[in-house]
C-alpha cells in the first residue's frame, strides 16, 4: 500500500541496470566470442541462446509471485487496441500533465537516438564489425552510468526543496 511508489522506483532502476548491464555484457560476449569462432553469426546466435536461457530462469523466478485477478475482465475488442486516443485526449485536457508527458517523451526519444547513434559509432570505430558491440556497450553503459550519478546529485541537492536549476 503506502510503499508502492517505492518498489515502481527500484523496479524501474533495477530494469535500467539490467539493460545497460546486458547492454555492456553483450558487446563483450559477442566479440569475445566472435573473435575465437572467426564467425559473427555463430557468436550471436549463442549470445541469443544465453538470453533466451535468461529469460527462462526469470519466467521459473517469477512463478513463485503471487497471483492477483486482473482488474479488469474487459474482454479484447477493438476499443483495446485502439483506446489509446481516448487516453492521448485525457491526458491533454491537463496541461501540467500533459507537458510533463511530452518532456518524459522527448527524454526517450533522445535515449533511442544516443542508442542509434553509439551503434553507428561503434561500426565507424571498428569497419571490420569486430569490436563494434563492445564499443557500442561501454559508450552505453558510461551514459548510463552518468545519468545515474547525475540523477542522484540532482536529487540530493533538491532533497529540502525544488531547485530550478535542476529541473530539465
Amino acid at each position: 500500500g503506502e510503499r508502492v511508489g517505492e518498489a515502481i522506483g527500484w523496479m524501474e532502476m533495477l530494469c535500467i541496470v539490467a539493460i545497460l548491464g546486458g547492454s555492456l555484457a553483450g558487446g563483450q560476449l559477442i566479440d569475445g566470442m566472435a573473435a575465437s569462432l572467426r564467425d559473427p553469426w555463430k557468436a550471436a546466435g549463442i549470445a541469443c541462446a544465453v538470453l533466451g536461457a535468461g529469460c527462462i530462469v526469470a519466467y521459473w523466478l517469477f512463478l513463485k509471485c503471487p497471483r492477483h485477478p486482473a482488474p479488469s475482465q474487459t474482454p479484447f475488442s477493438k476499443h483495446t487496441l485502439l483506446g489509446h486516443v481516448d487516453l492521448l485526449r485525457t491526458l491533454r485536457a491537463d496541461r501540467s500533465i500533459w507537458w510533463a508527458a511530452i518532456g518524459d517523451s522527448a527524454f526517450y526519444l533522445a535515449g533511442g537516438v544516443l542508442m542509434l547513434t553509439f551503434s553507428d559509432i561503434g561500426r565507424l570505430l571498428h569497419p571490420s564489425g569486430l569490436g563494434a558491440a563492445r564499443a557500442t556497450g561501454i559508450m552505453m553503459a558510461l551514459l548510463g552510468g552518468g545519468i545515474a550519478v547525475g540523477s542522484v546529485v540532482a536529487a540530493r541537492m533538491s532533497r529540502h526543496q525544488v531547485n530550478l536549476g535542476l529541473v530539465p
